[in-house]
């Protein structure tokens, strides 16, 4: 059974998104019902009727169909109906999904211009920059798996070395090598897994809502944030979630009045 990939080329005009045309022949009886699911909500929001395209989405979701051009068309729905938190966070998960795709990238940046809130965001870290640039160009398990090699290598050269000469000038440089190249593969591994480049993230979905000092509303808020902006998790307690703003302000918020990604 072949399922066909749909390629939603879709553009925002006048600050609306706009998908192109369904592909007729993925509602065939042979392809899965998640994806006609997914052809039939691309349609309705063709057709203007995006309340019936979210519902649409979900199930495919539910039926366990998930790709970039699905959390990319559910925002694209949610932007009609002005529903901006379910806006963002559906553009976000397209962009994690699909991390150098333009037209998600531009669309989310259209959907977050429209948020009360625009903070400064803080510049990355030169050690974060560094694991990004490692997740993205290598990755963890790439890492892991030169380390690993590198392990065996050595071992390799040690059981060479019992029955041979340690004093054999290719083999102390053999070992050192390896020894260098196993560590240095599964520390960066370590590294990268510890450092996602994208970490937990939510966005308010409530109109409005107070951020606190600590998991608790017995002071006055710090701040009130709106709908539409992206924060990061830090942590949880009760019916709190901890999270850090773009310009690095700490606080909590009520978990209900969040979208988590």
């Amino acid at each position: 059974m072949r399922i066909l990939r749909v390629l939603i080329l879709s553009a925002f005009v006048a600050g609306a998104g706009c998908p192109a045309a369904a592909n007729p022949q993925e509602a065939s009886a042979g392809v899965p019902e998640a994806v006609r699911l997914f052809d039939e909500g691309t349609a309705l929001i063709e057709a203007g009727r995006y309340t019936q395209a979210i519902a649409a989405f979900e199930s495919a979701l539910t039926a366990g169909f998930e790709n970039p051009a699905l959390h990319y068309n559910l925002g694209v729905a949610h932007y009609r109906l002005d529903q901006l938190g379910e806006a963002v966070a559906s553009f976000e998960r397209a962009r994690r999904l699909t991390p150098d795709d333009r037209m998600v990238l531009h669309n989310l940046s259209i959907a977050q211009a429209r948020t009360r809130d625009q903070f400064s965001r803080l510049p990355d870290s030169f050690g974060q920059s560094v694991w990004r640039v490692l997740d993205r160009h290598l990755g963890a398990g790439l890492l892991f798996g030169l380390g690993l090699l590198a392990y065996l290598v050595w071992c390799g050269l040690m059981a060479v070395g019992a029955r041979r000469s340690m004093d054999s000038q290719w083999i102390r440089r053999g070992l050192w090598t390896s020894a260098l190249v196993g560590l240095v593969g599964i520390g960066l591994g370590l590294g990268v897994s510890k450092n996602p480049p994208d970490p937990p993230a939510a966005v308010v979905g409530a109109a409005e809502t107070p951020l606190f000092a600590s998991p608790a509303a017995t002071d006055s808020p710090e701040l009130e944030i709106h709908e539409g902006l992206l924060v990061t998790v830090t942590g949880t307690a009760a019916d709190w979630t901890g999270v850090t703003l773009p310009n690095g302000v700490t606080g909590w918020v009520r978990t209900e009045d969040l979208i988590r990604i």
